[in-house]
This record gives structure tokens, sequence and C-alpha cells, in this order.
């Protein structure tokens, strides 16, 4: 009883607050994010919102602050890559299916993913709180990370500025998925899409779950009748030879009756009988 109580005041009351809460703060993050990635080479004056809070935690030496905010940080920078990442289908071979389903090539294919992408992305956030020497171009402490993993410049093209450049592309991502510019763009080329303010789309996804809903109650009843039928055969599996020498018997039996002489004459007798039995 206490749980149902519990459950009912989270659907009823907090949920909704939750979930607008969340939003809020997920939207915040986001747009610090964005413009962190966008500032973070800036070092005089100093941009990035996140760099500003981990200084002005360092000046104070709160280092229980500067951890907090770094998890919650990388946290939701790894949570907003993984979410998209993972949902990623290579020819509808290699991808995670819900309720345990998941095959093993697939478990290795997005762990090998997930492997490939955290070490850039904990560089990335290294930059992002100007931790890094080699992208601010200002003599800092190095981290354990940076001492064991070393940096991004190792080719040519990424230290020529392509680590520090490149991250300003995600403010032209953020506007082509707000604008659904990919899905549009290949509904165009043949290839329709899910576009979730479109009137088509809706109507083509409603359809669809008609068509399915159809075709599993024909395969529900199809299999339920089968099930009767195996049942019965089951139950009386010497029935149907019975009554097939049952129908077997009564038609010699009819055919021996319609060739005795003494049962055609009973029959021309009663043939000008009938008229007058109906009225005629």
């Amino acid at each position: 009883m206490f749980v149902i109580l519990i459950e009912w005041y989270w659907e009823c009351l907090l949920k909704q607050y939750f979930l607008k809460t969340m939003a809020v703060v997920t939207c915040i993050m986001s747009v610090a994010v964005v413009w962190s990635e966008v500032t973070f080479f800036s070092k005089e004056p100093v941009l990035s919102i996140f760099a500003n809070i981990v200084i002005a935690a360092n000046k104070h030496y709160n280092y229980g602050a500067i951890v907090t905010i770094s998890t919650i940080i990388i946290g939701y920078m790894f949570y907003c890559a993984y979410s998209t990442v993972l949902k990623i289908r290579v020819l509808n071979l290699y991808y995670l299916a819900p309720h345990h389903q998941t095959n093993e090539y697939s478990l290795i294919f997005s762990g090998m993913m997930v492997c490939r992408l955290t070490p850039a992305m904990c560089l990335n956030f290294l930059s992002l709180v100007h931790m890094d020497s080699h992208v601010i171009k200002q003599r800092v402490m190095e981290t354990y990370y940076t001492q064991i993993m070393g940096h991004m410049d190792v080719l040519g093209i990424v230290a020529e500025g392509f680590n520090i450049y490149f991250p300003m592309l995600v403010v032209l991502l953020c506007l082509a998925t707000y604008l659904s510019l990919g899905s549009r763009l290949l509904s165009m080329c043949g290839f329709h899409q899910f576009i979730g303010d479109d009137e088509l789309t809706t109507d083509l996804v409603d359809e669809g779950r008609e068509i399915v809903k159809r075709e599993k109650r024909k395969r529900q009843r199809a299999e339920e009748s089968m099930a009767r039928r195996r049942e019965y055969s089951d139950r009386y599996p010497n029935y149907r030879t019975s009554r097939d020498n049952q129908d077997g018997g009564n038609t010699t039996t009819l055919a021996i009756l319609k060739g005795s002489p003494s049962l055609n004459s009973i029959l021309s007798s009663l043939n000008p009988l009938i008229p007058e039995m109906y009225g005629a």
C-alpha cells in the first residue's frame, strides 16, 4: 500500500515538475557546452563558462567543488554523445536491442565506438576548462591524463589549429538538428525519414501502426485456430477415422437402397401425391 501511494504521488504530482526542471537544467547545460566549445580557445579574456567556474573554484582552493562540477560536466557530455552513438544502426546488423536481445557482435562494435570516443572527449573537456597547455598555449600544470595519454597535436593538421576550430562546427550541427535538415534532405532524395512536425509523416506512422495491429491480430487468430485444432486432434485422435468410416457406411447403404426395386416403386407411387400435399 505504501509503495502504491508513493507511485501515485510520483506519477500525479512530482513527475511533471521533475521533468520540467530537468528540461530547464539540460537546456542550460547544452547552451553552456555549445558556448564553451566555440570560445574555449580564447585565453584572454576567458570566455568559456566551464573554464571560468573551474578558475573561480581554484582561486578559493575548493577542490571538492572542482571535482563535483567537472564530474557533472563531463557526465552530461558523455550522456549526450553516448545516447546518440549507441542508437546508430550499421546496415541494421550492429545495434543495441532492448530487453537483453543484443548479440555479441553488436556489443563488441558498440564497445569499440565508445573506447574510441572516450579519450577524445576527455581531451576536449580538458580544453574546455583550460587544463590542456597545448590548446591554450599557456604553461599550466599537466594533468595525469595528459601525462599518460598525451595531447591531440601529434598530427600536423591537428597541431595547426584543427582541434581548436573544428569544435566550432557544433553550432552548425545544432542548427541542422533543430531544423531536421538531415531528415528533410533524405526525404527530398526519396529516403523518407520521420520528421516530428510533418503531418504526412504522422499519418504514415499511424497507418503503419494500424497495419501492424491488423497483421498481429491475424497471426494471433491463426495461431489460436491451429492450437485449437491441435488440441482437438490430441483429445479425440480416433474421431476423424470413425467419422470417415461412418460416412462411408451411410453412402454404401444409400446406394443399396437406391438400387432396390421396392424403394423405386414406393417413390414412384408417392410422386403424384406430392402436389396434393402442398396444395398445388
